[in-house]
């Protein structure tokens, strides 16, 4: 029995312990007629190093990033015909989920 608890524990509650510290990321992505854009890539970026902390595809617009560990890095969001954008997110110490809202993105008019 007492196995069984042990395992049970570390089943539920180690794993939380990751994320307690983490920050989720979500928001929308619009071209310059205020549509969505179809689909692309958000990427979070370390600004201490430029190495990447986390990325994921989008599709109609909507994005999310979760487990997401420093506070401070640079959000990278590409689109097929589109400009690259970059933005620098910095999250208060108790944030858990950040919504940037919309962002739009120009069009790459040198494809």
């Amino acid at each position: 029995m007492i196995r069984y608890s042990v395992c049970a524990f570390l089943l539920f509650f180690i794993p939380s312990f990751g994320f307690a510290n983490t920050i989720s990321l979500t928001g929308k992505i619009v071209g310059p007629d205020h549509k969505p854009v179809e689909a692309g890539n958000v990427i979070a970026i370390s600004v201490k190093d430029s190495s990447i902390i986390k990325g994921e595809p989008f599709i109609e617009g909507q994005f999310s990033i979760f487990g997401i560990s420093e506070k401070m890095f640079l959000l990278k969001i590409t689109a097929l015909g589109f400009k690259d954008l970059y933005r620098e997110i910095i999250s208060a110490p108790n944030d858990s989920l950040i919504d940037i809202g919309t962002i739009e993105l120009n069009t790459n008019k040198n494809l």
